[in-house]
């Protein structure tokens, strides 16, 4: 559109300067320019909303794949998972990802109540794939994994997902407060168990220095927070 108008004055300019067979004056080429800028603001519109269209049909593409995702749902008589007593224990576990190979193959292991364990192995080795496969967030291809007897596939997924922690490698922070991260899926936790979190976590003495303490917004992915 740019291009166009510069075209337009060059040529008109020309028309007018040499008389080259043309009665364009001046106050015409001035009324045809401001008309053609009339014309090219809404073709400009146009353009940008085509473009915003565009973008939002992906947005709802993706969200329309999320929606449609299978629900979680327990099993018919699911049991409430008690705090644990005895031990976790894989009985020849095997996972893989749909159209992938094998990355746990016939896994057994137990792990004792009140017991620390670590995985070691280089990448791939299916550290990861063990610590998804305990809340379920991952689905065994074979094998069983038990909690203090209990089949993780006859326990009620809220129950299960009460009594493991998992804390990734990276920091997930949403956009809002730093209670409401703290206290996230949790909304029977009082202000003052939150505090006790963070003071377990080493984070309140920090949390307190915040502008607004723990009603800080701390942006998303904890943009408004320094690395550390």
């Amino acid at each position: 559109m740019g291009l166009t108008q510069v075209a337009v004055l060059l040529v008109g300019g020309y028309l007018i300067v040499t008389g080259d067979g043309t009665d364009l004056a001046t106050g015409g080429l001035v009324a045809f320019y401001i008309t053609l800028n009339q014309i090219l603001g809404p073709i400009g519109q146009i353009t940008v909303a085509t473009q915003n269209v565009a973008g939002a049909s992906a947005s709802v593409e993706r969200v329309a794949s999320l929606l449609a995702e299978p629900v979680e749902e327990d099993r018919p008589n699911a049991v409430e998972l008690a705090p644990l007593n005895d031990r976790i224990r894989f009985d020849s576990v095997g996972f893989a990802f749909p159209g992938s190979r094998p990355i746990l193959k016939d896994l057994s292991l137990e792990i004792r109540a009140g017991s620390t364990v670590a995985f070691v192995g280089p990448t791939g080795a299916g550290k990861s794939s063990i610590v998804h496969l305990l809340p379920r967030l991952q689905e065994t291809t074979h094998g069983t994994i038990t909690w203090d007897g209990v089949d993780l596939k006859e326990a009620r997924l809220d129950s299960l997902r009460r009594r493991v922690m998992l804390v990734p490698q990276e920091s997930i922070l949403l956009g809002t407060t730093v209670v409401e991260n703290i206290r996230l899926g949790l909304a029977d936790i009082s202000d003052e168990d939150v505090q006790q979190a963070a003071k377990l976590a080493q984070a309140h003495e920090f949390i307190e220095q915040l502008p607004d303490g723990y009603d800080t917004v701390v942006g998303e992915r904890g943009a408004g927070l320094s690395g550390g």
